[in-house]
């Protein structure tokens, strides 16, 4: 089996495209990774699209990969569409380098687009809904805004605009953690602080203005302890990578390039809040089976990158990766409180290394999308290349 290579890699701008397509984006990812790549249209020979907008929010289901591909040049090649809620970006290249490996081809792309800003904004926002089990949809919402009781909102903290369901559970979610641990608002509100610094380096980001603590607590309210700035964003955008064998990588002439090797980091279920861990189990590997997500993506929080980050922290330092309780941990994170809830319940605390806000504080997310665009999860391959590159 022969080594596998990222040969080119591309994303857009993530933010409000109003005035373009989910083609139009495509096209520039696309564009962007073979220019990268060196190589043509017409040296692809099979097509990963990733996507879970595309159906409910434009209307094209079925084949929306086979679509989007054929009004930018791409036809005549095997497509799959993949869907995978938030791990489907990185679901779709790990399928384009499992094809490599079986030596079914020597070139793969992997492509993630989504468009979720539509003139219905309500359309928008409902999607999410329909990720979770839908047949106790009000069941489990009225279960986890039970978890928020105990501590009151003030008056007139929550947003007269509409939102999604989510964020009121997450909320709840937030004023559980604050209940139980001593938790504040402006501790909540560094951490969205501190991602807008991160944000402000980083020009694909869908927001790049510095904000201090003071101007997400001062910003609008959706609900409570939850402001505008601590809230995902809905966003538009596309990221696509090539990914080559070794012959391909030295008929294209590159000298050096990033391998895809899988790891084997030890499974670390027992670290997970039994509340958690249970769901995880069950609906994601069955209830008899071990926590494997450090394996394979589950979907929602599934993929742990923060290994992605300690692997990448080990290229970089030239050291041993340290994949335990107590490395630095990133995650990627569509509601603020995500990371908040993760990072103390991994039991750091009773090895005495970090209490929670010290932990909350040193966190580490490259950007200050918060992005629920499950597509474009390609766009973790886009910064790791650039990542390794750079050694």
């Amino acid at each position: 089996m022969s080594t596998i290579y990222i040969a080119g890699i591309a994303m857009t701008v993530f933010g409000r495209h109003l005035e373009r397509g989910l083609d139009d984006l495509a096209r520039e990812a696309l564009d962007g990774a073979l220019a990268d790549a060196g190589c043509t249209r017409a040296e692809l020979a099979m097509a990963f699209y990733a996507g879970v907008t595309n159906g409910p929010l434009q209307g094209q289901h079925s084949i929306p990969g086979q679509v989007v591909f054929s009004k930018i040049g791409i036809e005549g090649i095997p497509v799959y569409n993949i869907e995978n809620a938030c791990a489907s970006g990185s679901s779709a290249f790990n399928l384009a380098v499992q094809c490599l490996k079986a030596g079914t081809t020597d070139v793969a792309l992997a492509l993630g687009a989504e468009k979720m800003n539509i003139p219905d904004k309500l359309k928008a926002l409902a999607l999410f809904e329909s990720g979770w089990d839908v047949s106790c949809a009000e069941a489990n919402y009225r279960n986890l805004i039970k978890m928020g009781e105990g501590v009151v909102p003030p008056p007139g903290s929550e947003s007269d605009k509409p939102y999604s369901k989510f964020m009121a559970i997450y909320a709840a979610l937030c004023r559980h953690h604050m209940k139980t641990h001593g938790t504040t608002q402006r501790q909540i509100a560094a951490v969205s602080a501190k991602n807008s610094v991160h944000g402000s380096l980083n020009p694909k980001a869908q927001y790049r203005d510095v904000i201090s603590v003071q101007e997400v607590l001062a910003a609008r309210e959706v609900s409570w302890p939850l402001t505008l700035p601590m809230c995902s964003p809905i966003g538009d955008g596309a990221a696509a990578a090539v990914i080559v064998s070794e012959r391909k990588r030295r008929g294209l002439g590159i000298a050096r390039a990033v391998t895809v090797e899988r790891p084997a980091p030890p499974d670390h279920a027992d670290l997970l809040p039994p509340a958690v861990g249970r769901y995880t189990r069950r609906f994601v590997y069955g209830e008899d089976e071990r926590h494997l997500s450090f394996e394979q993506g589950g979907g929602h929080h599934g993929s742990h990158p923060h290994l992605v980050h300690e692997f990448v922290r080990s290229i970089v330092g030239r050291g041993r990766p340290r994949v335990d309780a107590g490395m630095q941990v990133e995650i990627h994170i569509t509601f603020i409180i995500s990371g908040v809830l993760i990072l103390p319940e991994l039991r750091l605390r009773q090895k005495k290394r970090v209490g929670p806000v010290k932990q909350i504080d040193r966190s580490q997310n490259p950007d200050r999308q918060k992005r629920p665009v499950p597509g474009l999860l390609v766009v973790i391959v886009f910064s790791l290349e650039l990542a390794l590159r750079r050694t």
